[in-house]
């Protein structure tokens, strides 16, 4: 629990993109439906398992209390993840299983779900953010530039799992990831991921607190305007929590 305080020398950014898809809550609720569908089926092999192991075989029993961020990658690979439909459509999915349980969605049985990729996302999702802090605390502790660039690192992953397994990303956001990216050795920008709201949206930003980082900033920022015609907006400030 609480929180890290940022050293002087380091900056948390944002930088909206200027745009958000006409799509989005569509492509939120879809998203939402097929990871609940993974949820359920996890439930079901988890349950059945218990069956079979009995009530007194415990050692091989997870304890997840039905949160996908709380399965540890491994169990995930190797007892869920092979045995989770790549995709299926909702229709197969209704006469098999029913609904996913979930009060604010509901499964549309012509669509087809992306069930296995929606669902992993938030195991490693959950996994990198441990991670993140792990590293971000070590850089803090001792000036590891090597822990920074791990942070960095895991902020790229963050973005690639939420655009391809979640398929919330934009084109925008992968640009201006893109253009931070090939600035960042030289310039002290460690990471760049697509935030929460996704579809378009706001990217956030690790970098140096530097004249020479800021100047990178810039300089991806006015590329990023005359390749899409967008104008982006810099979010700079202090506000706990990020």
């Amino acid at each position: 629990g609480g929180s890290i305080r940022l050293p002087e020398d380091l900056l948390l950014l944002g930088i909206d993109c200027g745009v958000t898809q006409p799509d989005a809550a569509e492509r939120y609720a879809h998203v939402r439906t097929a990871t609940f569908m993974g949820r359920a089926l996890i439930e079901r092999i988890i349950g059945h398992e218990r069956v079979k192991q009995g009530p007194n075989q415990v050692s091989n029993q997870i304890s997840w209390d039905g949160y996908l961020s709380r399965l540890s990658v491994t169990d995930y690979v190797e007892r869920f993840r092979d045995r989770l439909p790549t995709k299926m459509k909702g229709k197969d999915f209704l006469d098999r299983f029913g609904e996913t349980g979930d009060p604010l969605t509901r499964l549309d049985p012509g669509e087809v779900y992306k069930i296995r990729s929606r669902t992993e996302h938030h195991v490693y999702e959950h996994a990198r953010s441990r991670q993140f802090v792990e590293s971000l605390s070590r850089a803090i502790r001792s000036a590891d530039r090597n822990a920074l660039s791990e942070a960095g690192e895991l902020m790229y992953a963050s973005h690639w799992s939420y655009g391809q397994r979640c398929g919330l990303g934009s084109t925008e956001t992968d640009l201006l990831v893109t253009l931070l990216r090939r600035r960042g050795g030289e310039a002290e920008i460690y990471g760049a991921k697509i935030t929460g709201r996704g579809c378009g949206g706001v990217v956030a930003v690790l970098l140096k607190s530097t004249d020479q980082a800021l100047s990178a900033i810039e300089a991806a920022m006015a590329d990023y305007s005359s390749r899409t015609g967008h104008t982006p907006r810099l979010l700079r400030g202090s506000t706990p929590g990020a």
